[in-house]
């Protein structure tokens, strides 16, 4: 994966990114109201969604429609929300586009679904090439609904490497709300370029999403010669923060 070097910060949350280069990459979602500061589209836009279609994965190029909606501070009669929709059935994870070499086409995919990795637990992908793992403390006496999850970080390193020589990609002074905890959704070869993509919501706040992509082929000497080297697998690429409306 890629360099970390920016860091953004909400509430209680710390990200830590790597500077973006080269591409400018876009993502968007569908589905709900969002605000209208929050949609940096416009209708008959063409982007590129990533459909999940039986067992199958597909990025295909739809063009979008953004009308009003209802959001959750208006007044009566007003619609200053924003919708997003395709031209097509389904919904799909989530929409992109600014990445070189995008077409249709059916994407790998290693996983996808809504993972929290509690302190300790591990996942492997790019055939175990790559392992997360997610670091933590527990606060005892949290009221309730609370985590009690203090200082808590996930990150990956890579087979080969000395694995105690971690990648950060997102760490959480405090992780106060069950309904806010950062989530990994996806992780296939979104760029075509033969190596794992991730996409997450980093969030951890209940009322926030913060939806991130991170792609393979941003690093800054290609995949094999940085992981080779120690050096980062992936890169974040873009970035979307959403507030939870109606």
């Amino acid at each position: 994966m890629k360099a970390f070097i920016c860091i953004a910060y909400l509430g209680s949350v710390l990200l830590s990114f790597s500077t973006i280069r080269a591409q400018n990459v876009e993502i968007l979602m569908t589905g709900g109201t969002f605000h209208k500061d929050q949609v940096n589209a416009q209708s008959g836009e063409e982007w590129y969604g990533l459909f999940a279609e039986r067992h199958n994965y597909n990025l295909v190029r739809t063009t979008i429609q953004v009308t009003p909606g209802e959001w959750i501070e208006d007044k009566e009669g007003e619609k200053t929300g924003r919708i997003v929709s395709c031209d097509r059935p389904g919904k799909p994870l989530f929409l992109v586009r600014g990445i070189d070499g995008l077409s249709e086409r059916e994407v790998t995919t290693e996983f996808h679904g809504k993972n929290f990795f509690y302190p300790g637990q591990r996942m492997q992908v790019e055939g175990g090439l790559i392992t997360l793992t997610a670091f933590g403390t527990y606060q005892k006496n949290e009221r309730p609904f609370s985590t009690g999850l203090r200082n808590y970080s996930v990150e990956y390193t890579i087979r080969g490497q000395d694995w105690h020589q971690y990648h950060l990609l997102a760490e959480y002074p405090v992780l106060t709300a069950e309904e806010g905890l950062p989530n990994l959704i996806w992780v296939g070869d979104l760029d075509n370029d033969g190596w794992v993509d991730m996409f997450w919501d980093l969030s951890g706040h209940y009322a926030v999403h913060i939806y991130t992509l991170f792609l393979s082929s941003l690093t800054k000497e290609g995949f094999l010669s940085s992981v080779t080297k120690g050096g980062e697998a992936v890169v974040k690429a873009a970035e979307l923060k959403i507030s939870i409306g109606t």
